[in-house]
């Protein structure tokens, strides 16, 4: 008994040693698979979270263009680069303070005889100095160059608007009134030194001067109530000195499809001094003769007579003075805006004297005349001047040669 116990002895501490060896080999197993698992201890993490966060910032975002896709000259990228909700954003208009901008280059050549918006800004700006007719030149030339233009429909536009504003006037007047032609205005001559037999609404100012001692000023304005009557009243100096001349005239013919007038006059006159008055009737003749359809010719003739009761500082009384007055008047209209006329009046007593020569005083007036026009058939204004020179004079001389102007402005809209 004693014996088996000591031979055990030995044995012992070996099996202790080979368990402590088992248990060392199970804990060195287990330590790394328990450190891998626990999250909060790694000596390396916050090295490679740093490694990471620089590689993130080298790369580009995901929501983001990249900057190589980007094309300046792109409308469509300028257009998305637009933060939605602020103004130009998708389905706003965006307004342009210039169609044409320099820069705007949307509009392009596409083929053969089509223009650009650069070509048809600079071409804009040139025919915008040109007048109507120049204009519509311009434009038809440049259709012609650019058949396929862009901007065509706009060309075609302007050209329509030219032309309405060129000939709309004509067509009411020439057109739309040849029902009946002989309502139109005939724009008849306006005599220098005569009456006006041709009743419409204007202002009359003008001037003359003669040698040695003559000037004359004369103001006179001339309403017309309806084409054939108008009234008048006006300051000038003739024959008796300064004095107030106003009336009516009525035209008893005016037709324009026979280019005739027949005008009857009823002025009364108001000398200044010596004061008194005079009934001035007068009745005149025109008729025009057409060449074509610039070149006319106007004839006319005057006639009547100018009843003065004169006061006689000798005897007292009142003394009944008759005179009479005549005249011709030719205008040549070679062209629209000029007039060429050349005028005869005469002055005299009406009595034996008189027609034996005596106290009468006549003279020669030529000129020219320029026209400014609203309209084919409106006048705008007539200004012209021309001299005069007495042909025959006995008793009475007004001058000895005389230069003379006047302006008429007329009031037809």
């Amino acid at each position: 008994m004693r014996a088996s116990n000591l031979s055990l002895r030995p044995s012992t501490p070996r099996a202790i040693v080979r368990v402590a060896a088992v248990v060392g080999l199970l804990l060195a197993s287990a330590g790394p698979a328990f450190a891998q698992s626990e999250d909060d201890f790694n000596p390396f993490d916050d090295e490679e979270e740093e490694d990471e966060e620089a590689d993130e910032g080298d790369r580009p975002v995901e929501d983001e263009k990249p900057v190589d896709d980007f094309d300046p000259d792109d409308d469509d990228a300028w257009m998305d680069t637009k933060p939605e909700g602020e103004e130009g954003a998708e389905g706003d208009e965006l307004e342009f303070e210039d169609e044409f901008d320099a820069d705007d280059e949307e509009v392009k050549a596409r083929g053969e005889g089509e223009d650009t918006a650069s070509i048809y800004r600079e071409y804009l700006e040139d025919v915008g100095r040109y007048g109507p007719d120049e204009e519509a030149l311009a434009w038809e030339r440049y259709l012609k160059k650019y058949p396929n233009s862009l901007f065509r429909a706009r060309v075609e536009k302007r050209l329509e608007e030219i032309s309405e504003e060129m000939y709309s006037d004509y067509l009411e007047d020439d057109v739309q009134r040849t029902v009946d032609g002989g309502q139109r205005e005939i724009n008849f001559a306006i005599p220098m030194l005569m009456e006006n037999i041709d009743p419409r609404s204007k202002l009359r100012a003008g001037f003359a001067w003669g040698i040695p001692n003559y000037l004359n000023l004369l103001v006179d304005m001339e309403y017309a109530i309806m084409r054939e009557l108008s009234v008048h009243g006006g300051i000038k100096n003739q024959y008796t000195g300064f004095h107030f001349n106003g009336g009516a005239k009525y035209a008893i013919v005016k037709s324009a499809r026979t280019n005739l007038l027949v005008t009857a006059i009823t002025d009364i006159r108001l000398n200044f001094d010596p004061t008194y008055f005079a009934a001035v009737p007068r009745l005149g003749v025109g008729k025009r003769f057409r060449f074509n359809d610039t070149t006319s010719l106007d004839l006319q003739g005057q006639v009547g007579t100018d009843l003065a009761f004169i006061p006689s500082e000798s005897e007292g009384e009142t003394v009944f003075d008759p005179r009479m007055a005549w005249g011709l008047n030719a205008t040549l209209s070679p062209s629209d805006a000029v007039l060429v006329f050349m005028e005869y009046s005469s002055y005299s007593k009406f009595s034996d004297e008189a027609l034996a020569g005596n106290f009468h005083f006549d003279q020669l007036t030529f000129g020219l005349q320029f026209v400014q026009r609203r309209s084919k058939t409106k006048e705008k204004l007539r200004a012209g001047g021309g001299a005069s020179a007495p042909t025959s004079a006995q008793y009475w001389s007004e001058h000895e040669g005389m230069v003379t102007a006047d302006v008429n402005y007329f009031l037809n809209k």
